[in-house]
């Protein structure tokens, strides 16, 4: 039922659309998903296989907690777009960059991520968003972090002057718990270390 559009839609009225509170609220996401790939759904002692959008095999499966999702050949019955994925490496790192982010800005939720046989991105879910820097960034830069306070409707943890990257890259910014990539909070955050850092070095936040 999960793999049928609109099944898991987030929306009972016109109105939700003005508090929505997930990360999705068409109910979309697993049905397109499963339409152009291979997908392996394990949940509740369930095992379900869907290719192309087509039950290809149900049956059980071990009785664990949460929820396992596997996609596998993504675009396979799609050549006109499998043709526009980039390199492995740069797809790899999208999904690096994306899951990190979320492990980064929920604490609470337990994020395991396996590249290659090994684990990219593993957090503790236990909430404590200072033992998610380390489990993204290392235990040296979680070790270098401030929290914010005193800024009114914001949260997080900034970098002291003294650690700094030659990139952006370790600036994850989220409005109501959603990564965004928006210019001018960027530029307000590096506003604050004018000064403190050497030209063309950037904080972690």
């Amino acid at each position: 039922m999960a793999f049928v559009r609109h099944t898991t839609s987030k929306l009972s009225a016109i109105s939700d659309l003005a508090a929505i509170r997930s990360f999705g609220f068409r109910g979309e996401a697993l049905a397109s998903i499963a339409a152009v790939a291979e997908v392996e759904c394990s949940s509740g002692g369930a095992r379900l296989r869907i290719r192309a959008g087509e039950i290809i095999e149900q049956g059980s499966a071990p009785l664990l907690p949460g929820v396992v999702i596997e996609v596998r050949d993504l675009f396979a019955n799609v050549p006109a777009r499998l043709k526009f994925l980039k390199s492995d490496a740069t797809e790899v790192a999208a999904i690096k960059d994306a899951v990190s982010a979320f492990a980064l800005l929920h604490p609470r939720v337990r994020f395991h991520l396996t590249i290659d046989s090994r684990a990219a991105v593993s957090s503790d879910g236990d909430g404590d968003r200072r033992r998610a820097v380390a489990a993204v960034y290392g235990q040296p830069v979680a070790a270098e972090m401030l929290e914010m306070t005193g800024v009114p409707l914001m949260t997080g943890l900034v970098s002291q002057p003294r650690l700094s990257r030659g990139s952006r890259d370790g600036m994850v910014l989220a409005v109501n718990g959603r990564p965004v990539s928006a210019r001018s909070l960027i530029y307000a955050l590096e506003e604050c270390y004018q000064g403190r850092l050497e030209r063309g070095r950037h904080p972690v936040a």
